[in-house]
């Protein structure tokens, strides 16, 4: 038997398979023009070639039945979408939109007044902003109060020591650098030498009764009337292994006792510390600060079995998909890149390059 007409000897071959996963490459336009380096987006887990289209229509309906006369189309538009397991920060900074990519290299850096807070159990590790803590650390220090509320006075208190009292204690007098009664200022003073004008004085150093206050006008004591704030900084040393601990490479400070009665600070005080710390290299983005990026593009095949691709895309921009950003325990997490094809007005008979197909065995 033979076919009704003869078969064309190479009607099925083998050398434009498709096989295997392409790589990815995108160019950031420089603002001086020209463009920069491609970058690899990655370890695509896919990747696909998207095309939109809108066409115009004529229809012929005179025999009742709508029937296609001609067809054009109207708008095209075409895009490269990647999903990737690479989280580089070329590439973050595609997935979170930012205007920067900084890249930040190794260094000691100093960090001062770095804030942290007791608690009521004076075993607890306080963790500190930065971690990998040059040793040794610099200080360990109280924090300054500004504007504290003291309590609000009705007239029939103030004239009495510890009527009202500050929250944490002032090692000097000095410590205590505003005290003011309904906006009205009242000087300062050590205990027992109230003489003149409008004073208080302040129970001072690492005792049970540091922090405490009693009013004096013209050297008389006086009740107050109206809220009273106060702005005080303790100054206290604290020393190393004798007050407190630092856990140098997690980032963490103990005080060792913040007894009420005996001891410089008190439950819930706020402290700060004074370190420096071996800052690793590390790349840092702005997320959501700049939405399009202009570019070039390139799709390569590149297999041993099947064809090769190579097309490079000339005028290209690069966004973020609305695919969520999802981290998982289960397996590698895989971020999405759009990369939207441009006409590249430079060249009208290529707005979209050239796409050079290689079949197999002739490379």
């Amino acid at each position: 038997m033979s076919s009704v007409i003869a078969r064309t000897a190479d009607e099925i071959t083998e050398d434009f398979l498709c096989l295997g996963l392409p790589l990815v490459d995108f160019a950031f336009e420089l603002a001086s023009g020209g463009f920069g380096a491609y970058f690899g987006l990655g370890i695509p887990e896919s990747t696909e070639v998207q095309k939109a289209m809108q066409v115009a229509q004529l229809r012929n309906s005179q025999s009742g039945t709508s029937k296609l006369i001609r067809e054009l189309v109207r708008e095209f538009d075409a895009s490269i979408q990647v999903g990737t397991f690479r989280h580089s920060g070329a590439n973050m900074q595609l997935m979170f939109a930012s205007a920067t990519l900084i890249d930040v290299a190794s260094a000691v850096v100093v960090v001062t007044n770095d804030p942290f807070r007791l608690t009521t159990d004076d075993q607890t590790f306080h963790d500190l902003a930065r971690q990998r803590i040059v040793e040794a650390i610099t200080a360990v220090e109280c924090a300054p109060i500004v504007a504290e509320d003291v309590g609000t006075g009705d007239g029939t208190t103030g004239d009495g020591s510890g009527d009202f009292s500050l929250d944490f204690k002032p090692l000097l007098v000095a410590d205590v650098t505003s005290v003011t009664v309904a906006g009205v200022a009242y000087t300062p003073i050590a205990v027992g030498t109230a003489a003149a004008g409008k004073e208080v004085e302040v129970v001072i150093g690492a005792i049970a009764l540091s922090g405490d206050l009693q009013f004096f006008d013209g050297g008389a004591e006086v009740d107050v009337t109206g809220a009273i704030l106060a702005t005080y900084t303790p100054s206290h040393t604290f020393v190393e292994n004798t007050d407190f601990v630092v856990d140098y490479l997690n980032g963490r400070v103990r005080l060792l006792s913040h007894d009420q009665a005996a001891d410089p600070c008190k439950d819930n005080q706020p402290m700060q510390a004074d370190y420096s710390y071996n800052e690793a290299d590390y790349e840092e983005i702005e997320p959501f600060t700049q939405f399009v990026f202009p570019g070039r593009a390139r799709l390569r095949q590149l297999t041993d079995v099947g064809m090769n691709i190579v097309w490079s895309v000339p005028k290209a921009q690069a966004r973020m998909t609305e695919d969520a950003f999802t981290f998982n325990r289960d397996d590698f997490t895989v971020s999405n890149v759009l990369l939207q094809l441009l006409e590249d007005d430079a060249d009208p008979t290529q707005p979209y390059g050239n796409i050079r197909l290689y079949r197999e065995g002739t490379f």
